[in-house]
């Protein structure tokens, strides 16, 4: 079966693992997909709290880039953001580097953002720069 790039999109905001082999994802993946509004597969995947399709990348060894917008992304999840969080620095923790923009988008995070703040000073406190605008 042939998909467009874009599924990965659905795919990642569903979290909708087993959809596709290891190998499609791969192929469909070196086209760099966004959305309108140009947000990557892997910034959709943290956005709506996909765990199991973050786990399905990291067991299969799929590539997966951790840039500032998806810990960003991941910050800003109400429901999930702490266990996404908790994910990413767990498998990735040396390629994630806590910004003052990741920080912003957990203080202002109304339903998790004490629980996100509290895993990021847990894990990578000594990185944290508390600012005036923080």
């Amino acid at each position: 079966m042939s998909y467009t790039p874009r599924v990965l999109l659905v795919v990642c905001a569903y979290d909708l693992s087993g959809v596709l082999s290891p190998e499609q994802w791969r192929q469909l993946a070196q086209k760099r997909p966004r959305n309108k509004k140009g947000v990557t597969y892997q910034e959709a995947a943290v956005r709506y709290g996909s765990g199991d399709i973050l786990q399905w990348h990291f067991n299969n060894g799929i590539p997966f880039e951790v840039t500032e917008e998806v810990v960003k992304a991941a910050a800003e999840n109400e429901e999930s953001g702490k266990e996404i969080l908790a994910l990413l620095l767990d498998k990735r923790g040396t390629e994630i580097q806590i910004t003052e923009e990741v920080v912003k988008a957990a203080a202002e995070n109304e339903e998790s953002g004490k629980e996100i703040l509290a895993l990021l000073l847990d894990k990578r406190g000594t990185e944290i720069q508390i600012t005036e605008e923080v």
